[in-house]
């Protein structure tokens, strides 16, 4: 009757019932414990649950996608620049040469 598994944390594996009824827990270790716990409050709201992870799920890839984005720009920004820092660099050291720095 598991239908949906996600990782709670990067030491623990929850996986529900179809119906949010029942909640299995287990270390993600591989260790032979397993906690199953009954929650009927869950399953009376299990609509809202669903949109809430659904919605998580939405921002988390957004906020993945602007990082990814940021990233890519601040790169495109150092590369743009790179060629004007050696300009500069040069002119510098022109400048030094001929005592004005």
């Amino acid at each position: 009757e598991d239908s949906d598994s996600s990782e709670a944390s990067s030491e623990t594996h929850i996986v529900c019932s179809a119906d949010l009824g029942s909640v299995m827990v287990s270390p993600s270790s591989g260790g032979c414990l397993l906690s199953l716990y009954y929650t009927p409050h869950l399953s009376l709201r299990q609509h809202e649950l669903r949109w809430l992870s659904a919605s998580y799920s939405f921002v988390t890839a957004q906020i993945s996608c602007a990082r990814a984005g940021l990233n890519s720009a601040a790169a495109s920004w150092k590369d743009t620049l790179r060629p004007l820092e050696s300009k500069f660099s040069s002119l510098c050291q022109l400048l030094r040469d001929y005592g004005v720095g």
